[in-house]
């Protein structure tokens, strides 16, 4: 690997990997465990739309179906009906 990939890489570890879970962890004191869970199943579909907003990458058919069953879900996890 070479070294001006280093620093990047390290810096990436860290908020990716560390700050997340410091501040999912740091959120979970003020919530509850249902809540977090809720927000942590859909990062994917923030992480779709916010890319396409961003970056300008293209959504594909099978990220917009994804995204839907990801917002399903979370609407099916959080009705009335289920608990």
């Amino acid at each position: 690997m070479p070294r001006k990939f280093i620093v990047p890489l390290v810096l990436m570890s860290l908020t990716g990997v560390f700050a997340f879970n410091a501040v999912l962890y740091t959120g979970l004191h003020y919530t509850t465990a249902i809540n977090a869970t809720l927000v942590y199943n859909t990062i994917p579909f923030f992480v779709i739309i916010l890319s396409a907003i961003f970056l300008g990458e293209r959504l594909m058919l099978y990220q917009g179906v994804g995204g839907a069953v990801i917002i399903a879900g979370v609407v099916i996890g959080t009705s009335d009906r289920v608990s």
